[in-house]
């Protein structure tokens, strides 16, 4: 993973999975790429994913679906590579733990590019787009390009906003939110 840390406020930590950011210094990161290191999906992992989506109860069990003809072996589906997002972000850059809490605040534009198999190595390029002030923590649009070793065309694009507040903050909100039900 490319060593960013040095270009952050002195503050800033950067831990075995990534840089790590205190929630004064988000305004800082605006403009700045984070690369991951690289990460393959394993073969195994695929029927957990199908088996948790439900996927894997196809109606017509016993013939050949479409995707089965149509699609190559191996092929990571769409939205299983959009959950990955998260893995990926983890381990490329976040917040501080302890101090910040990080929300997923949604997707503005998602492109699956081209298709990315079982094993083929995958690393994220996020670069923070915008920050801008939300109550007491910032909302952040992240543009994430995912990779796919040796290839010049990413597995698949996202324009991802999260959502950062000071973890007593985003404590006390679900604490409301949980009382008011």
């Amino acid at each position: 993973m490319t060593d960013l840390a040095s270009t952050l406020p002195p503050d800033s930590s950067r831990a075995p999975g990534g840089v790590r950011v205190r929630l004064a210094e988000v305004p800082a990161l605006r403009g700045r790429t984070f690369v991951g290191d690289w990460f393959a999906v394993d073969q195994d992992r695929l029927p957990a994913f199908e088996h948790a989506t439900y996927l894997d109860q196809d109606e017509d069990q016993g013939e050949a679906t479409f995707a089965e003809d149509f699609y190559p072996d191996g092929l990571i589906e769409g939205f299983h590579l959009l959950g990955l997002l998260d893995r990926l972000m983890s381990d490329t850059f976040g917040p501080e733990p302890g101090t910040v809490e990080g929300w997923n605040y949604g997707l503005d534009r998602v492109r699956f590019v081209s298709p990315v198999l079982v094993g083929e190595r995958m690393r994220l390029h996020a670069t923070v787009e915008e920050v801008e002030p939300k109550g007491e923590g910032h909302v952040l649009l992240l543009k994430c390009v995912v990779e796919v070793e040796g290839r010049e065309r990413p597995g698949f694009t996202a324009d991802w906003r999260v959502l950062w507040l000071p973890a007593d903050t985003a404590d006390a909100s679900q604490e409301k939110e949980t009382t008011d039900d």
